[in-house]
């Protein structure tokens, strides 16, 4: 929430800054600005990518999904008297929270969290002139961000022609996103597995979005399909078939196993193996999405296509192939 009470609408700078994004987390951000105007959809693993050049006199913010209930990385390029700066910080803080007065405050206020993802904003030239810094902001309450209205600190200003880089999910992961929660797959079917459904309305995606919600909410679903107006949740993601028509769809972890330790295999105490589609983060999503429906299952590690459980963690080796998680309960 930028407070530039001191500077007057007037633009002196005579420059712009640039910034780019990376994506650590295992689902797709959808990176939008003011109003919920689109920018660009950034894939899992995409670094130094989607690059803003953002000029004088500007004043805007960048976010993860159209929502107003999530963390704003924002910025102003107006200036006055001199001065030549990005004015910018991130903001937690819940929508339409009135004059609260702390975080928590403000969350009782409104009901919400103001926090969807963890992101780190990070100056990568003229980074300790002042109060140029990288602001990291990892949780709803973090220290670095804007927490309620009145919290007037949090504001940072670096030269006008500063390069900066934004990271979404910095320790990779599912970052712990709720609203993030699957990958669609238009005209694909993923065949059999099916352990319930129900019924579903409204365009391609409003339909993705309610069965991935009912998959949510049911400990055994890891997939589903979408076939005409109803929704088939999967215990498994196999036989996957080009079917015209059908959605399918693939949970993500949500925050149920810690960030993925990449080029780490948890060598042995397999207890099961399963099969795993897609890119990286997608496939690690789905094996710590298995993990947690069996009871005895602590970690996993991800090679090829194959997810394999363990019962304990046990001693970690490099791999230029695996990578592996822990159940977050574990």
């Amino acid at each position: 929430m930028l407070r530039l009470s001191t500077i007057a609408l007037a633009a002196a700078a005579v420059s712009g800054f640039e910034m780019t994004f990376t994506n650590k987390c295992s689902y797709t951000i959808n990176l939008k600005a003011a109003f919920g105007r689109y920018v660009c959809d950034i894939a899992p693993g995409a670094a130094n990518t989607c690059t803003q050049y953002i000029g004088a006199g500007q004043q805007g913010l960048f976010k993860h999904t159209e929502k107003d209930d999530v963390n704003l990385v924002e910025y102003s390029t107006i200036n006055s008297n001199g001065m030549n700066f990005v004015w910018y910080d991130v903001s937690n803080i819940p929508p339409m929270p009135g004059n609260c007065n702390s975080y928590q405050n403000c969350k009782d206020v409104t009901g919400k969290s103001g926090f969807n993802v963890p992101v780190y904003v990070t100056p990568t030239t003229n980074a300790g002139q002042g109060s140029c810094t990288e602001l990291r902001v990892t949780k709803a309450d973090s220290g670095d961000a804007y927490l309620f209205p009145a919290d007037n600190t949090k504001t940072h200003a670096c030269p006008m022609d500063t390069k900066f880089s934004v990271t979404f999910c910095p320790e990779g992961g599912s970052g712990g996103n709720p609203s993030a929660s699957f990958q669609k797959y238009d005209n694909t079917d993923f065949w059999g597995n099916d352990i319930g459904r129900f019924q579903v309305w409204g365009d391609a995606n409003a339909k993705a979005s309610a069965c991935a919600s009912g998959c949510k909410g049911n400990d055994q679903c890891v997939g589903f399909s979408v076939s005409g107006d109803f929704c088939y949740m999967k215990n498994a993601i196999a036989n996957k078939f080009g079917s015209g028509g059908v959605i399918g769809g693939i949970m993500n972890g949500n925050g149920k196993c810690a960030a993925t330790q990449w080029n780490t295999d948890f060598y042995g105490n397999d207890i099961d193996r399963k099969q795993v589609w897609g890119n990286a983060g997608e496939r690690s999503g789905q094996c710590c999405n298995y993990c947690n429906g069996v009871g005895n299952c602590a970690a996993y590690t991800v090679n090829g296509d194959w997810c394999y459980l363990k019962s304990q963690v046990g001693s970690a080796s490099w791999s230029g192939s695996a990578y592996s998680g822990r159940r977050a309960s574990a």
